[in-house]
């Protein structure tokens, strides 16, 4: 809820080792898949927010005009 005064709202969760370990793996994968180039469309209502909606609709001039890569070393 927007409120004047910012508040934080703690929702504490116990995690297992085993839940850290299968985060690590699936973020490890999605890290990979992003490095390679590789982003799959899942529509949905966020898509009107997404800043890679360009990517999704093809607009090659869009996504020149809004993104910018970065290119590293490994």
């Amino acid at each position: 809820m927007k409120t004047k005064e910012p508040k934080i709202e703690w929702h504490v969760a116990p995690r297992s080792g085993e839940d850290l370990a299968e985060f690590l793996v699936k973020a490890d994968y999605i890290g990979r898949q992003i490095a390679d180039g590789r982003f799959y469309k899942r529509s949905g209502k966020w898509c009107s927010w997404c800043d890679y909606l360009p990517v999704c609709l093809k607009n090659e001039a869009r996504v020149r005009e809004t993104l910018v890569q970065v290119r590293y070393s490994q």
